[in-house]
């Protein structure tokens, strides 16, 4: 049985994209990447293309996977890119258009890296707020003793 768009509900017919095969439609442009694939097809673009203007986001909705027609979760790439991606956790990843090379912009312009550093700086935040609380406990439990 042919794969339906989870956006248009038009075909999916595969086609190559770098050196991935995906699922593409041709009415919305958008494509399905099955596990793994979209991290190989971010590898093999060209990231010395300039990435295109965000322009006008498809209609926000939760869309279901083409496999298992599962509702697929919305998530940031890489937590800070502003690229949100559908994905189905058993299947893959549904990709709208530009998407993809948006991701590859945000990738050579060092998006990991501020990630990491974005990341280590929540962790301080944390570790800061969980000395706070302990010696807040420390305290008050001086403060018991005493009675």
């Amino acid at each position: 049985m042919p794969l339906r768009c989870p956006r248009c509900s038009g075909p999916l017919a595969s086609e190559r994209r770098g050196a991935t095969d995906v699922d593409a439609c041709a009415a919305c442009g958008g494509a399905w990447f099955d596990r793994g694939e979209v991290e190989s097809a971010i590898a093999a673009a060209d990231p010395k293309r300039p990435a295109p203007a965000a322009g006008v986001e498809p209609e926000l909705r939760y869309l279901r996977c083409p496999r298992c027609d599962a509702p697929m979760t919305r998530r940031n790439w890489e937590r800070i890119s502003g690229v949100v991606l559908d994905h189905c956790n058993a299947h893959g990843v549904w990709v709208d258009p530009h998407e993809l090379e948006r991701i590859v912009a945000f990738e050579a312009s060092g998006g990991k890296k501020r990630r990491a550093r974005k990341e280590a700086d929540e962790l301080r935040i944390d570790l800061e707020r969980e000395r706070a609380r302990v010696a807040t406990w420390a305290r008050i439990e001086a403060r018991m003793r005493r009675f």
